[in-house]
């Protein structure tokens, strides 16, 4: 089985133009956006449980999961039987490692199910595993917008603000998947940008993916988890709406 390197292959980031970029947002998102993002990412967390078990069965199944986590024999194979959001719920909880291996369970799910699907259109991103320091994980999000996908093989890679060049790849049908397990996935070729990588790729549900960014700087390592989403918008506004409400 995989295990992730100490070392973020995403270092090379500090080698471009977004230096100097980076280490502002790093030191002073830090302390301010940091505690928003967690709020944030909290309440969008709980909101789609919620909506998944309604209010009461979710916490219900909150304690569930943080009793799971704290579990000194849990084994992340069980994360195959759960849902997404379950999983990056215990993202939260678990060491890097084993939430690496929860989401290399939940993904090798996915492709048993899958053949002959491919991905167009617009979606946001966000990174749920990381492998690097949470602070620069907050950036990263930060600027990251998502990706656009034309439906004719190429992807390209958008940001909330013009750093770097164009980050475009090419689109492909893979069966078995180049990595990771034995079952199809989508594959990603952004390595003709300045950070080689391919996104290996798997439908969640119709406007929604899941994807292992596999660094091609020669650690064989990864370096986050990412999901990709057609409704992230509407979710954080229901969550947004949810919380107006109940603060009435």
């Amino acid at each position: 089985g995989h295990q992730p390197h100490q070392i973020s292959p995403m270092r090379k980031l500090f080698l471009s133009e977004t230096f100097l970029i980076t280490v502002y947002l790093t030191t002073t998102l830090f302390f301010c956006y940091g505690d928003v993002k967690a709020e944030e990412t909290g309440s969008w967390r709980s909101t789609a449980l919620d909506h998944q078990h309604g209010k009461g069965a979710a916490e219900e199944q909150n304690r569930n999961l943080r009793a799971l986590s704290l579990d000194p024999f849990f084994n992340p194979s069980a994360c195959a039987d759960k849902s997404l959001e379950e999983v990056i719920f215990l993202d939260n909880l678990l060491p890097r490692e084993t939430s690496f291996k929860c989401f290399e369970f939940y993904f090798e799910k996915l492709g048993k199910s899958q053949e002959n699907f491919s991905i167009d259109g617009e979606y946001i991103g966000h990174m749920k595993w990381f492998d690097g320091i949470p602070p620069f994980k907050w950036v990263v999000n930060f600027l990251w917008k998502g990706m656009i996908c034309d439906g004719s093989g190429e992807c390209r890679i958008t940001n909330l603000l013009p750093i770097g060049g164009e980050d475009v790849g090419t689109l492909s049908y893979e069966e078995p998947c180049p990595k990771l397990d034995s079952y199809p996935c989508l594959k990603i070729d952004f390595t003709s940008g300045s950070l080689p990588r391919y996104y290996y790729t798997r439908k969640v549900s119709e406007n929604k993916f899941l994807s292992f960014v596999h660094t091609q700087d020669g650690s064989d390592s990864y370096s986050d988890v990412n999901v990709l989403d057609k409704g992230y918008f509407s979710q954080i506004f229901s969550s947004l709406s949810i919380t107006i409400r109940e603060n009435k």
